[in-house]
Parts: structure tokens; C-alpha cells; sequence
């Protein structure tokens, strides 16, 4: 019985696609925004309002992209698997 627990979780952890797909799409959804707006501001004119925007949404992407990155390490990283109690 434990076994098979563990064979059903491990399988559980490795197969959440659906929940990554959807974290990638909401990501993906972010950086177009971002994107937009950023053409629309035209950072680096001498605007220094505008620099300041732009300096922000750099550092929220950033920080957006950094937690997705530790999100997919915890999801792929490799480690034993321990018997549930």
C-alpha cells in the first residue's frame, strides 16, 4: 500500500502540466503587457517619468520571471522519495 501511495504521488508531482501551462500562459500574458506599455512609454528619451516606469516594470517582470523560475526547480528537482506516515 505504500508503494503504490508513493508511485501515485510521485506521478502527481511530475505530471502537473495543466497547472504549468496555466502559470506560463498567465506569464506570457504579463510580458505582452508589459511590452505594450513599454512601447508606449519610450523609455530613454530624456522623460525621466518615463524612465522610472519603465526601471519598475523591468524590476516586476524580473521578479515575476525569478519566482517562475523557483517554482519549476521545486517542480523538476530531484529527490528521494520518502513513505508517507
Amino acid at each position: 500500500m505504500p508503494a503504490l501511495g508513493g508511485a501515485v504521488r510521485f506521478v502527481a508531482e511530475k505530471l502537473a502540466v495543466e497547472a504549468e501551462a496555466l502559470s506560463y500562459r498567465d506569464a506570457h500574458l504579463w510580458f505582452e503587457r508589459a511590452t505594450e506599455r513599454l512601447q508606449v512609454l519610450a523609455p530613454g528619451h530624456g522623460d525621466e517619468h518615463a524612465d522610472a516606469q519603465a526601471r519598475d516594470i523591468v524590476r516586476r517582470l524580473g521578479v515575476l520571471a525569478m519566482s517562475e523560475n523557483e517554482s519549476w526547480l521545486k517542480l523538476r528537482r530531484q529527490r528521494p522519495l520518502s513513505p508517507v506516515i
